[in-house]
């Protein structure tokens, strides 16, 4: 770690010792040091002058340390909202829920975060066929979906392609229209998958989704899988595009079919549903949405906004917006608002004119337009909106001179240094919410009329509300019917208020390294990989690895990765490699190649004739009982000596052993060597498993 250097390290006392120390050897005439001389005087002036300049060369500003951080990749967290799963039952008849949909837990709101349609119909009972009986039963019996934890194994406790998981319907689900499956998902594993963001990520499995309908056994499209083929917890969003019909028992079924297999862990459903919301600790303002008109001079919205709040509309041309102030209408239906602007030519809409549509909500329209511009350095902005996501906030100014009237975006930055005086760049403080703009040398100052274009605001850590604490929907005009039972089955989770700079500084020195230098980096950084469960890995130094196994340059990083499995033996699959390849290879040196190997497993066979004071059968359990608990315990350590005494001694010291007559064992595989006290060296890459145990145990006569 770099040293933290103080440059104020001396007193004024110190600073003037210092310099009366030093005067004999530069001027040996001046022999009179009291106070009452001038020279004395103008000594202790610089010396004060000196012991004021290293105090303030030794303060560091919130804003240079959020610029050092910066430089090291690391940036002070805003709000973040906390979210959870809503369940809704007793629908009156299919709804939809626009984005933004709002829901409370006492004066608490949280939103949908995105659109769902949401039927009347539920899932009433699950059931697994396996295509391949030998490994696993032919057809599960059927489990009923109640309210209690099911921990039921999707595709069985070893998935292959062809499985199929039955998901049995209380009825018919409307064709034509977005339906999401909720999946909720248990793990017993000590290690947990991390959660999965990057939407290039790849499944580990693949399926198709089907249903019989009155054009025989049909694929429903599948829109949006948030699941990533059953790793997480998510929705599978999906369309049927012909009428679902009954099944020869009278139920209706949806029908999940593997089409490829390469889990590490069985998927096992602990809850599925086809009526819950996700929903985020937020209160959306203000929200743009910029939309091309073509042949129509219509588009179709589907949030909260566009059916209840108030809105401004723009055209853009040649990357600049003017506001439309012609005629325009609003058509609310059933599943979203058409808004229609006429006004627009023909010619324009020919041309796919673009179109910004400004939404805000009625109780921020005065703080819709925080100000106008002046033109000078360093103009600042109260934006009156309390708890403020930066993340999701976008600024629109008006252009003075040459272009009034006219609107651009400015974008957000975190530093104006780094930004000319022509950028149209602004800065958020995220504790008082005010706008911040440049000084004219680095980023310009705005002339005309701000308007807030995107606002949302969170309570942060508050919005970490308990189970069934969620019980209100807020009325709104486009739900027809009775609302439904609402409430959170699980706690609201993830919500933290905005970090301190200090907190942040902390962060930073605990935290666990983004880039691979070190061995030890790639090793910890695998473990990190999100959607994947990786048991062990071990960086395979290359002097070994060369001499050991195949030539290798001295730039190329081997890794071996032991994934998490229930198989004794198993084998990265080519999706686990890629993913492992996609996350490390943004984060390796320059230059440097990166290989990825699968295990080399050996099997280890026990030979041993062994006289015992116990009973031969409940001694030999014993024995066993010891040999496979050591192979437990190492069998996810690479390369290393199966020790012939270890072994020899954790038999011979068991109670029930009187005598070992013999003991040997043998390796199945690829083994590197023995030791001359007969030790199975693995190869670096080696791992170890107890394949068989053969044991000749008898007792010794009159000590039963």
């Amino acid at each position: 770690m770099i040293p933290q250097i103080g440059l104020d390290d001396e007193t004024f006392a110190g600073i003037v010792e210092k310099a009366l120390k030093e005067i004999p050897g530069l001027y040996p005439e001046w022999t009179d040091y009291n106070a009452h001389d001038p020279g004395i005087t103008l000594l202790e002036l610089i010396a004060w002058q000196k012991e004021m300049q290293q105090f303030h060369l030794d303060q560091i500003s919130e804003a240079h340390l959020r610029g050092f951080l910066k430089l090291m990749g690391i940036t002070p967290r805003g709000i973040r909202p906390a979210e959870t799963v809503l369940s809704l039952t007793n629908l009156s008849e299919p709804t939809f829920f626009p984005k933004g949909s709002r829901f409370f837990a006492d004066d608490i709101c949280f939103e949908t975060t995105d659109e769902r349609w949401i039927d009347t119909t539920e899932i009433s009972g699950l059931a697994c066929l396996k295509k391949n009986p030998e490994k696993g039963c032919g057809r599960s019996s059927e489990i009923t979906v109640v309210e209690k934890k099911l921990r039921f194994p999707a595709f069985g406790m070893h998935p292959s392609a062809g499985d199929t998981l039955e998901l049995i319907l209380s009825g018919p689900l409307a064709p034509g229209v977005g339906h999401s499956l909720y999946f909720h998902l248990f793990s017993d594993t000590p290690k947990k998958r991390r959660p999965i963001t990057d939407d290039s990520f790849i499944p580990l499995a693949e399926y198709t989704l089907s249903c019989f309908t009155t054009d025989g056994l049909k694929q429903a499209v599948i829109r949006q899988d948030t699941t990533h083929g059953l790793l997480q917890n998510g929705f599978l969003t999906f369309l049927t595009e012909k009428t679902m019909i009954p099944g020869e028992d009278g139920r209706y079924r949806l029908f999940l079919t593997l089409a490829r297999s390469d889990y590490d862990m069985p998927p096992v459903i602990e809850e599925v549903s086809l009526s819950r919301l996700k929903v985020r600790q937020t209160c959306t303002l203000i929200e743009n949405h910029a939309v091309s008109l073509a042949a129509e001079e219509y588009f179709i919205l589907r949030t909260r906004l566009a059916y209840e709040g108030n809105a401004l509309f723009f055209v853009e041309r040649e990357g600049r917006f003017f506001p439309y102030k012609g005629p325009h209408c609003r058509k609310r239906g059933r599943e979203g608002v058409m808004f229609c602007l006429p006004g627009i030519r023909k010619t324009e809409r020919a041309a796919k004119v673009r179109c910004l549509l400004i939404l805000y909500d009625q109780t921020c329209k005065n703080q819709i337009s925080p100000g106008e511009g002046t033109g000078m350095p360093w103009q600042n902005y109260p934006s009156g909106i309390p708890g403020l996501l930066t993340e999701d906030l976008c600024v629109m100014a008006e252009e003075g001179g040459l272009h009034p009237g006219q609107y651009r975006f400015w974008t957000k930055t975190d530093d104006f240094s780094a930004h000319g005086p022509e950028d149209l760049v602004f800065h958020p403080d995220e504790k008082t919410g005010t706008l911040l703009f440049g000084d004219c040398d680095h980023g310009a100052a705005p002339e005309g009329r701000l308007l807030i274009a995107a606002a949302k605001t969170s309570l942060g850590a508050m919005g970490n509300v308990r189970a069934g604490s969620i019980r209100r929907a807020e009325p709104l005009s486009y739900l027809s019917g009775k609302l439904p039972i609402i409430t959170n089955a699980r706690e609201a989770a993830g919500g933290e208020d905005m970090e301190e700079m200090r907190t942040c500084k902390s962060r930073f020195l605990q935290e666990e390294p983004d880039r691979a230098v070190t061995y030890g980096d790639y090793e910890t950084l695998l473990m990190q990989a999100p959607g994947l469960l990786i048991e062990n890995a071990r960086v395979i130094p290359s002097t070994e690895f060369r001499t050991q196994l195949s030539g290798t340059q001295a730039e190329t990083v081997t890794i071996v990765v032991k994934p998490c499995s229930m198989e004794r033996e198993p084998v990265l699959s080519e999706p686990f490699r890629q993913n492992l390849l996609r996350f490390l290879n943004p984060r390796r040196m320059i230059g440097t190649k990166l290989v990825i190997l699968s295990p080399e497993y050996l099997g280890i066979t026990i030979f041993a004739e062994i006289k015992t004071t116990a009973e031969p059968t409940t001694a030999k359990k014993q024995i066993t009982r010891t040999l496979s608990g050591y192979f437990s315990r190492i069998r996810s350590l690479f390369g290393i000596r199966i020790s012939y005494s270890d072994l020899y001694g954790a038999v011979d010291v068991l109670d029930c052993v009187s005598e070992i007559r013999s003991f040997g064992m043998d390796a199945q595989g690829k083994e590197n060597g023995r030791s001359r006290t007969g030790d199975i060296l693995l190869p670096v890459n080696g791992l170890a498993y107890l394949k068989e145990c053969c044991l000749i145990v008898s007792y010794v006569a009159g000590q039963i």
